[in-house]
């Protein structure tokens, strides 16, 4: 039977899921990972601040972005993820008016690697170059096809920014259609 509307039993398997791993922690076992994450999460948010970045909005969890008012956190977060950490870079729309971020989801492990996270942002942080032409390739090329700014972004395979500029600066439609397509190539380059 197929079951349109709602899940049916597959919601079953996250809550059995979720039932087990609380039986085997119990209590304390969960509240010392909490207390892990939210000591991970206070470390790093507050590093971020002082190096220079902004946390968006009050977050009441664990789950939080930042951006850069001075410099494009598309950068920010290409570089990164160069060296290892995998944050997710959101980039929004000069049609929303919203800022575009780096996306950060702390877990207990994290405070561990926290120090180590922040001296590399850091790093980061201090080397920012002007990557403005990346953002003027954007702009000037916002009404061209989709096929055309996907070709050209293989062509600038060295410029990774360029991408997040495009759905920065492109109607939130165009974006979405050059995202779909690169996504498809790549992946069906990798079922090949």
């Amino acid at each position: 039977m197929s079951n349109a509307g709602i899940q049916a039993t597959k919601s079953a398997g996250p809550l059995a899921g979720s039932w087990a791993v609380m039986n085997y922690l119990g209590y304390r076992g969960y509240t010392e990972l909490a207390a892990k994450t939210l000591s991970a999460y206070e470390r790093i948010s507050q590093g971020i601040k002082s190096i220079g970045y902004e946390i968006t909005g009050k977050p009441d969890a664990t789950i939080f972005a930042f951006q850069d008012n001075i410099n494009s956190i598309f950068q920010t977060g290409v570089k990164m993820i160069e060296k290892g950490w995998y944050p997710q870079i959101q980039p929004s729309n000069i049609k929303l008016g919203l800022p575009s971020t780096v996306h950060l989801n702390i877990s207990p492990v994290h405070v561990e690697v926290a120090d180590e996270f922040l001296s590399t942002l850091e790093g980061i942080h201090k080397n920012l170059s002007d990557d403005s032409a990346a953002g003027k390739l954007a702009i000037d090329s916002a009404d061209k096809t989709a096929e055309y700014l996907a070709h050209m972004l293989e062509q600038h395979p060295e410029n990774k920014t360029l991408f997040f500029h495009m759905l920065y600066h492109l109607d939130p439609g165009k974006g979405e259609e050059i995202f779909r397509k690169m996504t498809d190539r790549d992946f069906h380059a990798s079922m090949e």
